[in-house]
């Protein structure tokens, strides 16, 4: 029999041909799938939610709902969505508008003119938006159940951007972002594990997890400023809606947080 501790709070993708090809009252699991939080156990009499994946129209318009940014013929005065890749770089979609087809175009490739409206967000994938600045601020709202039980973050070796699980503060400690965890500190930045937000001018503030072989310090730190001040206990490091990029030394496939 499975044990539901060591289960809960992964997510594996349905392979949705497969099933409706059976049509016997049978879910199978994409095994392969990219969007796994980790390897499929045996899942026999646990309970599990089947949800529908949210896509780049879902969250900001586009293919058959009405766009809720701006959009334009031409990349350069369109707004665009962002998402860090394997390689620590960033994907970029922006807004085709051209009277009433709303499209998500690829910023990388030109010669995409294929619409990626229906892209899938995974949960918990961190987001960047930028806005035209002629396009003005915007305040949007997406609606959506609150997850109440732990949510794993497979966090590679490199780049994580991560969004918040739930629209909570939260600290790091809060986070399990401690040795106990697989973090790894050190006396300097340039070899701890680090957690780096953006601001509304693109800058990047940087935290380091500051921490001995002993584990009798453990913080965290400004990166490369000139602030004193340990956040590891701050509930509010972590803002309800702030993504922040995980730059992790060394893989923790595990890890995960507990929501109330």
């Amino acid at each position: 029999m499975p044990s539901e501790a060591e289960d809960v709070g992964h997510r594996f993708e349905v392979d949705v041909v497969t099933t409706v090809a059976a049509n016997n009252a049978t879910i199978y699991l994409d095994s392969g799938s990219s969007l796994n939080t980790g390897a499929v156990p045996d899942l026999t009499g646990l309970t599990f939610l089947i949800r529908p994946h949210t896509t780049l129209a879902d969250v900001f318009g586009g293919g058959a709902n009405p766009p809720r940014l701006t959009g334009a013929t031409f990349m350069e005065d369109a707004d665009e969505v962002q998402f860090y890749n394997d390689a620590g770089t960033l994907d970029a979609y922006w807004l085709y508008v051209n009277s009433s087809v709303y499209q998500w175009r690829s910023g990388n490739d030109p010669t995409d003119l294929s619409d990626h409206s229906g892209l899938a967000i995974p949960p918990g994938t961190g987001i960047i938006v930028y806005r035209q600045p002629a396009n003005g601020n915007l305040g949007l709202v997406h609606t959506g159940d609150v997850r109440t039980t732990p949510f794993r973050i497979p966090l590679r070796a490199g780049y994580n951007f991560s969004g918040n699980p739930a629209p909570l503060d939260s600290s790091p400690f809060q986070r399990k972002m401690t040795r106990a965890h697989g973090f790894k500190g050190a006396g300097s930045g340039d070899t701890a594990d680090q957690v780096h937000f953006l601001n509304a001018d693109t800058i990047w503030r940087m935290f380091y997890y500051r921490a001995n072989v002993s584990g009798s310090v453990q913080q965290w730190r400004q990166y490369g400023g000139p602030d004193p001040i340990d956040y590891m206990h701050d509930p509010s490091f972590f803002n309800d809606d702030t993504a922040c990029l995980y730059v992790i030394q060394a893989p923790l496939p595990g890890y995960w947080i507990q929501l109330p």
